[in-house]
């Protein structure tokens, strides 16, 4: 057996089988197939999230290095921690347990009208409506004191999309990072504000995707049944967050190399290339153990958009590379 173009050197664990139709009745193959694996092919390195991916999904771990949210730490650290978070909602679902003990679990039934005539005006029933009223009154009153906003960084490990019986599309959210795992369904309604899928909305967009790590907002709150849950409102590539959300980049350049007149002019033309609104400090560590920040002047302000952070990690390294978010 030989291949029509060169295919390695050598081809080990060879197997061959063949296929055949069982309700066919000649016992000619459908198909055949040959395994091998072979030896001496050249190829480029695989991007190392398609590499962390595909060790989650054999292995169920990650194997060769971090949490693939790692690879954004330099953005993630500016928002509140999704491990974090979580267990805010836990906390918060453990101060809501007294009260879904005290729920209704529905509003009362309505008399028969025809025991009732007048149902509306069973006694019995105007007394449970009146007392379930109330109740749920004093529930929205509680979801809306201890609902809180949110804005958070987290992986997308898995979707699954759904349709309601109103074929309403929503789905559940899978998120995570290094410390937590949580999901998120989103309801047909929010789902719809989500994707801007509503008549006030322009454009409607697609929901977050897979194997992506991206900015949420959203709220940490109580739902209609008194549990905690996250809800998620908008969100955008973790890689655009710095665009919006930025108040201050800091630049770290350590060592004699990085401290050079040389390493500066190449830091003040990455500046040049991409100038914007938002401040830059340089965080300089110098050989000696000496230690110097500079606020650089409007004209070194940058726009630190995905283009930006491309540039940036290229020269100095994700790791060297921080920052401030807004409020």
């Amino acid at each position: 057996i030989t291949s029509d173009e060169p295919f390695g050197y050598m081809w080990e664990c060879p197997d061959y089988f063949e296929v055949t139709d069982d309700a066919r009745r000649d016992t000619d193959p459908i198909a055949k197939v040959l395994s091998v694996s072979p030896q001496g092919l050249s190829g480029e390195e695989w991007d190392r999230l398609l590499l962390l991916n595909r060790e989650k999904d054999v292995l169920g771990i990650y194997v060769s290095g971090q949490h693939p949210i790692a690879h954004w730490k330099h953005l993630v650290a500016s928002f509140k921690s999704f491990s974090a978070l979580v267990k805010e909602r836990e906390a918060l679902d453990a101060q809501l347990v007294p009260i879904r003990a005290q729920m209704g679990d529905c509003p009362p039934a309505r008399p028969d009208p025809g025991t009732f005539p007048q149902a509306d005006l069973d006694p019995g029933y105007l007394a449970a409506e009146q007392d379930y009223r109330a109740k749920a009154a004093e529930q929205r009153k509680v979801r809306n004191s201890l609902s809180t906003p949110v804005r958070f960084c987290a992986f997308v490990s898995a979707v699954v999309p759904r349709t309601d019986k109103q074929g309403r599309k929503w789905a559940r959210f899978q998120l995570e990072d290094a410390d937590a795992k949580y999901e998120v369904p989103v309801f047909a309604r929010d789902y719809a504000a989500l994707v801007g899928d509503t008549p006030e909305s322009k454009d409607i967009r697609e929901p977050p995707e897979a194997n992506r790590t991206y900015l949420f907002e959203g709220r940490l709150e109580p739902s209609f049944r008194m549990e905690a849950q996250i809800s998620l409102r908008d969100f955008l590539p973790v890689e655009d967050a710095a665009a919006k959300y930025a108040a201050k980049v800091a630049v770290v350049l350590s060592g004699a190399k990085r401290t050079s007149r040389e390493f500066l002019e190449r830091v003040k033309g990455l500046l040049a290339a991409h100038r914007g609104s938002v401040p830059v400090a340089l965080q300089l560590r110098l050989p000696d153990g000496a230690r110097a920040t500079l606020q650089l002047p409007e004209a070194f302000h940058v726009l630190p958009d995905a283009a930006f952070l491309a540039d940036a990690e290229a020269l100095v390294g994700a790791d060297n590379l921080w920052f401030l978010a807004k409020d």
